[in-house]
C-alpha cells in the first residue's frame, strides 16, 4: 500500500460506519469532521490540519468509522495500518496515553455535539 495519498478538495476521506484498518496522518491540508445524528442529520465536529491523526478509533478499537471526514483544500495523507498503531500501543507508553486520551476526548466531543438541540427547519 503507498503510504502517502493525495486528495482533492472536497473528496470523502472516511466516512461513518465504513469498515477500515489504517488511520491517516493530515501532512497538508485541513479536514472537516462530521457525524450523522439520529435523525440522519450532519454533524460538524471539528476541522483538523497538519499533524492530526484521523480514523484512529476504528483503526485500534476496530468495527465501522465513527465519523466521516471530507478535504476541504488540497490535503497530503499518510497512511497508518492499524497493525502499526496497535503495536505502538503495545510498545510505548507514552504513545498510549496519547492515543487513548484522543480517543476519549473525541468520544466525548462526538457525545457533546450530538446532544444539541437539533435546529427545525422553517423552509
Amino acid at each position: 500500500m503507498d503510504k502517502r495519498k493525495f486528495v482533492p478538495p472536497g473528496t470523502l476521506i472516511l466516512e461513518q460506519g465504513h469498515i477500515a484498518d489504517h488511520a491517516y496522518i493530515i501532512e497538508i491540508g485541513t479536514v472537516d469532521v462530521s457525524i450523522q445524528n439520529e435523525y440522519g442529520d450532519e454533524v460538524f465536529l471539528a476541522q483538523l490540519g497538519p499533524g492530526a491523526i484521523i480514523g484512529e478509533m476504528a483503526a485500534i478499537l476496530g468495527g465501522g468509522r465513527r465519523a466521516t471526514v471530507r478535504a476541504q483544500d488540497d490535503v497530503v495523507l499518510t497512511t497508518v495500518p492499524g497493525s502499526e498503531l496497535r503495536d505502538s500501543l503495545k510498545a510505548c507508553d507514552d504513545m498510549k496515553d496519547y492515543l487513548m486520551a484522543l480517543i476519549a476526548r473525541r468520544a466525548r466531543e462526538a457525545e457533546m455535539a450530538l446532544k444539541q438541540p437539533r435546529e427545525k427547519y422553517s423552509g
